[in-house]
């Protein structure tokens, strides 16, 4: 497996940010992590994990929570499943190398973000 460089990986995570406002397929993942989720106002997809008729979506929630839920695809009212929230740390503890750079990145411009660099 080809290792990514730290900045593609920046650059994917600076893509990877979830607009509140934006269309499409963003918009569909935004609204349905707000039924699930309301509070936050930074968040960005640490992973999307397409299955059979499902994709199952990893989202930072400004630098405090990370929400796992499966959305069914092609259903624009779909709602939410499987829904798991877990504390940043907790999180940190049940991934592989390559998603905690991904979180130690997005983390990095959500605190940016928040106005609460180098914590």
């Amino acid at each position: 497996m080809e290792r990514i460089s730290e900045q593609k990986m920046r650059a994917e995570m600076a893509a990877a940010r979830l607009i509140p406002g934006s269309d499409g397929p963003v918009a569909r993942i935004y609204n349905a992590l707000k039924q699930v989720y309301s509070d936050g106002s930074v968040y960005y997809v640490l992973e999307n994990i397409p299955d059979q008729c499902r994709d199952i979506y990893d989202i930072l929630v400004d630098d405090k929570v990370v929400v796992r839920f499966e959305l069914e695809r092609g259903n624009s009212a779909a709602v939410p499943l499987g829904v798991t929230r877990f504390s940043v740390f907790n999180y940190q503890k049940s991934i592989g190398r390559s998603l905690r750079q991904k979180l130690k990145i997005a983390l990095e411009f959500a605190r940016k973000e928040l106005g609460r660099p180098g914590i």
